[in-house]
């Protein structure tokens, strides 16, 4: 399986369009096509920022396509 790292900027572009790579990258990765890699600081930038830039538009699993778990 290919492993990919991720940085903010792929997590923040992929969540803020609906189209272009990151999404694919980000679609790949639930499809279980491949392995995403990301440091707990990358995690942590990319919330921040997508808090901070996106908090007039609520994101949730429709964004990247996907219906939430009940679990």
């Amino acid at each position: 399986m290919i492993r990919a790292f991720v940085d903010a900027s792929v997590l923040f572009a992929a969540a803020y369009s609906e189209t272009g790579a990151s999404r694919e990258i980000i679609r790949q990765a639930i499809r279980g096509r491949i392995q995403l890699v990301a440091s707990q600081l990358v995690l942590e930038e990319a919330r921040r920022n997508l808090q901070a830039k996106l908090l007039r538009r609520p994101l949730s699993w429709r964004t990247f396509g996907m219906q939430s778990s009940s679990r």
